[in-house]
Formats: structure tokens, sequence, C-alpha cells
């Protein structure tokens, strides 16, 4: 196993009890825009601290490139918040396997990565297992077609914003490249604040823990699996990893959900055996790529 691998396993796990503090935040009344822009405050501090720590000079005729991520990954976070919205997180959740696809689809596409067959199939097995992992129940109304266009195109954003970071941060040295990707995200962000129902002084009390602790431990794990992922540049075979956040977040659920009034795990028994499918099909995909399997 390579040794790096322990980063988007790191990021998998972090991610998953972020996202569960994230829906306890949301649940006390934070606002999913409110939320957004503040975490996205979060990531630009914290990315520049290894900016600080590695310090280079920033070539500023390699700006456009972290520019252009930085659009790419606010895109993705706009599209992702509009699909819950149009449709529900029932439907954006499941379409998040989708992003390995296209990881690895723009990695080939580009010449950015190769991707071997073996890792196209561990890509393949994560994204039908994050399906089954997060998938509820549809409809077939405008809706919800709406939201599943809205999702896909949203981890499309997100791809690309990955493979851009593996073939274009070392021109601008990776930390700064990846600052400079989070403060153009968070300017995005700004022309949120007028969209929001109420000010963010009027964030209730209760909230304020959960949304400190969910929007640290985010900016946390994408600091990881960013820098990890702009140094040993492996998109396809990292995202794989990291999909296991899905099953990870069922554990923590499972375990742990009661403490923070979680129960959404409390289903019938034909969800239970979707997301045993899943869990067995992603464990065997980040098996192949921790082991080799898939080289």
């Amino acid at each position: 196993m390579q040794s790096y691998y322990i980063w988007p396993f790191l990021a998998a796990v972090i991610y998953a009890l972020a996202a569960i503090l994230t829906k306890r935040a949301l649940a006390e009344g934070c606002g999913v825009m409110r939320f957004t822009v503040l975490c996205n405050a979060t990531f630009f501090v914290s990315f520049l601290i290894p900016a600080a720590v590695v310090w280079q000079p920033i070539h500023w005729g390699q700006i456009g490139w972290p520019a252009l991520g930085g659009l790419l990954f606010f895109l993705g976070q706009i599209l992702t918040v509009a699909a819950i919205r149009v449709g529900d997180v029932s439907i954006q959740s499941p379409l998040m396997g989708s992003k390995v696809i296209f990881v690895a689809l723009i990695s080939l596409g580009t010449g950015a990565e190769s991707v071997v067959p073996g890792v196209w199939l561990g890509a393949a097995l994560t994204a039908v297992a994050v399906f089954l992992l997060g998938y509820s129940s549809w409809d077939s109304s405008r809706r919800t077609w709406i939201g599943v266009g809205l999702a896909l195109v949203s981890s499309l954003a997100f791809a690309a914003s990955d493979v851009l970071t593996i073939a274009k941060a070392s021109g601008s040295g990776v930390e700064n490249y990846l600052a400079i990707v989070m403060g153009v995200q968070l300017l995005l962000s700004l022309v949120l604040i007028p969209l929001f129902r109420e000010k963010v002084r009027d964030i209730p009390r209760n909230a304020w823990a959960w949304l400190a602790a969910a929007s640290g431990l985010m900016a946390l794990q994408a600091v990881i699996l960013n820098v990890a992922l702009g140094h040993f540049k492996h998109a396809t075979s990292f995202n794989v990893i990291y999909g296991s956040r899905g099953l990870w977040s069922i554990l923590l659920i499972w375990g742990f959900g009661h403490l923070v009034a979680n129960r959404e795990l409390q289903g019938d028994h034909h969800v239970f055996i979707r997301r045993v499918t899943g869990a067995t099909l992603l464990l065997v995909a980040v098996f192949m790529i921790l082991t080799g399997s898939a080289s």
C-alpha cells in the first residue's frame, strides 16, 4: 500500500463527522446559505496556514489557473445547494459518487493522469456504492429530474477542480494555488449574502457551536485532501478512497448518531440491505486501490 493513501482516507473520516455536525447545525437554524458563506470563510483562513508555513513567492502570471479552480469549486457548491433545494438531499447524496467517474474521464481526456483499467473498475464500483448508500426514493416529477441534472453538473464541476489541481497547482506552488482557489471561492460566495433569509447575527445561539465544529472539520479535511492531491497527483484513486466518506457517515451515525439527535438510519430493511450492498462494493473498491490490485 502506498503511504500517501492515508490522506484521502483520513479526509473521508473527518468529512463524515463534519457532515453529521453540519446536519445538526442546519437543524438548529443556521441556514444553508449562511453556512455556505461562513464555511467558505473558514476554508480560506485554513488554507492560508499551509501557504504561510511553506511560503513561496506567488507567480502572478499563473494566477488564472487557481482563479478558474475557485470558480469551479464555487459552481460545484452552488449547484449542490440548488440540487438540494429543487429536489432533496435524497437526490443529491447518491449522485455524489458520479464525481469519481468524471474525475477519471477528465483525467483521461486532458492527459492529466493515466487511469489504468483496474482504477476504472474501482471508480465504477465507488459510483454504484455511493448511489446505494445514499438512495432512498425518487419520484418521476420534473423537479426530481432537474435536481438530478444539477447534482450531476455539480459533481462535474468538483471533478474538474480536482483535475485542475493535479495538473496546474505545482506551477504556482501547491499551497499558494489552493489558498488562491479558496480566496476566489470566498469572494464569489459574497454574492450569496443578499439571498440570506435572515442575517448572520440572527443565527440561534445553539447553532453556533455546531457551525464552528462543522466548518472547522470541513476545512481540515479539505486541506488534507487537496494538499495531498496537489503533491501526489492521483485524483482518481484518491477519490475512490475519499468516496468511503459515505460508509463512514453511516458507521458514525449508527454508533454515535443519538448523541447529535440523528435518527436517519431508522428506516426499513430494504434501505438497510441497499446500504450493506453499497458498503460492500465500496470496501472492495478501496481494497483494490490500497493493495495495488487496481494497478
